[in-house]
């Protein structure tokens, strides 16, 4: 620490290509490490990109997170690189340096990211790994593009693999949804609610639907899912009948309020 600190104090721009290996080491030299590479801003790039293919999977997760925090260069082609990186914790890295920057882009920039991540999603490196697509998903959900709810709608095919679904429910919740798109999402959602698995794909479901006021037209589903095997599920059916209303309704909930079901 104390020779990082005294390269800093001399003139640290020169020292960046040898700092960057730094980022595998152990607090407190990585943290200092990564302010000052995070300071240098446009001049630590070159060094940083050198390090991309770095052997040591920690030097490609802290170059990744330095290139999340610089706000006045851009580093989407190093982030979906890193999405594509054979290390999951990486690609996680990655996604997570990604939507930190969102958090500071315009509502312009933030279309043309979304344009740009579901490109890349269905690019064939993208598709023939899957592995990115989760974290590619949660990208998608931190941009809070309405527009990019019939997009995710696609990934919660069972043919998907078990985490890009539940991700995709994830993103499905931070997306706005209203009107026509709200409707799809709810006539995709509801039959979900019959999965055997509670946490990773019911659950997050669930999540989804209490965001969307049901229709008439999904009353005779919402009876069927009184008969589930899921308590939170019946819970939601009922809710959902309640909102809906008319003589179809009455039945059940009166049922239900006879019944022993808490």
């Amino acid at each position: 620490l104390y020779a990082v600190e005294a390269l800093a104090a001399i003139d640290v721009e020169p020292a960046l290509p040898h700092l960057v290996p730094l980022l595998a080491a152990p607090d407190p030299i990585r943290s200092r490490v990564t302010q000052l590479l995070s300071t240098a801003g446009a001049a630590a790039v070159k060094a940083l990109r050198e390090h991309l293919d770095a052997k040591d999977p920690q030097v490609r997760k802290g170059v990744l997170d330095i290139f999340g925090r610089l706000k006045d260069v851009d580093t989407t082609d190093v982030l979906f690189a890193g999405l594509l990186d054979p290390d999951l914790d990486v690609v996680r890295k990655a996604a997570q340096a990604y939507r930190q920057r969102i958090e500071s882009m315009p509502p312009a920039e933030k279309g043309k990211a979304l344009k740009k991540i579901l490109e890349f999603m269905e690019s064939p490196k993208v598709q023939k790994a899957k592995t990115p697509l989760a974290s590619c998903l949660l990208i998608v959900g931190a941009l809070r593009d309405p527009s990019a709810a019939k997009a995710v709608l696609k990934y919660l095919d069972r043919k998907m693999p078990p985490a890009a679904r539940n991700h995709a429910l994830l993103a499905l919740q931070g997306v706005p949804l209203e009107g026509a798109a709200a409707k799809g999402v709810a006539a995709k959602l509801l039959p979900l609610l019959g999965e055997a698995d509670f946490n990773e794909i019911v659950k997050p479901a669930l999540d989804v639907l209490y965001k969307i006021p049901l229709g008439k037209e999904e009353a005779e589903r919402a009876m069927k899912l009184l008969g589930s095997p899921h308590g939170a599920v019946r819970h939601y059916a009922l809710r959902a009948l309640g909102a809906i209303g008319g003589s179809s309704a009455a039945a059940p909930l009166l049922e239900s309020l006879m019944g022993d079901d808490p």
